[in-house]
């Protein structure tokens, strides 16, 4: 690349403007973001040039492609990390803390409701956080035979707390892990 005089990088980008600014709102959008990028453009490419003037164009475009295409990641990240801030911003309220606790405290009820086996193997596998293989070796019972209790006894809880509040969507966000 070839040094050149600022003014004639102002001449350059000013000659192609038109195909400059097009490719940039293509790119980005129309907003005020095309004019921030030729803008970058022009800081950009005023000390150099291309070594082929004749590919002058197609070189200013890989410019302003390249800092449009940097002006979108960017976009994306900020729009990802004001998502995470807006997340963690959502504290619930009182009243829905008191309304989850009161129905996991109502799930584990009903968990202690269930007849045995059916109890123990919720207890063991979501309480106790064991797998299982370890439900398995500490009931004494085969594995495939646990794993149908679980199976059991989650179909009959899910009738039970279906018909108790009326609908899954009432206890469902509640999970059994968090009983413990």
């Amino acid at each position: 690349m070839a040094m050149t005089d600022p003014n004639e990088a102002a001449e350059r980008l000013a000659r192609h403007a038109p195909f400059l600014r097009a490719l940039a709102e293509a790119l980005l959008g129309r907003d005020d973001a095309a004019d921030d990028v030729l803008q970058d453009a022009w800081l950009a490419t005023r000390g150099s040039a291309p070594i082929d003037p004749r590919r002058e164009r197609g070189w200013l475009a890989g410019v302003v492609r390249n800092l449009s295409l940097h002006r979108l990641r960017e976009r994306s990240r900020r729009a990802a990390r004001e998502s995470a801030r807006q997340g963690a911003r959502e504290v619930p309220t009182p009243h829905q803390v008191l309304e989850e606790e009161a129905a996991r405290r109502r799930i584990l009820e009903a968990v202690l409701a269930l007849e045995e086996p059916w109890r123990a193997v919720l207890l063991l596998r979501f309480w106790e956080g064991r797998t299982l293989a370890e439900v398995a070796a500490q009931t004494g019972a085969p594995l495939e035979t646990v794993r149908a209790r679980q199976k059991r006894a989650l179909r009959l809880l899910r009738q039970r707390l279906d018909r108790e509040f009326g609908s899954r969507a009432s206890w469902g966000r509640c999970s059994l892990r968090s009983l413990g």
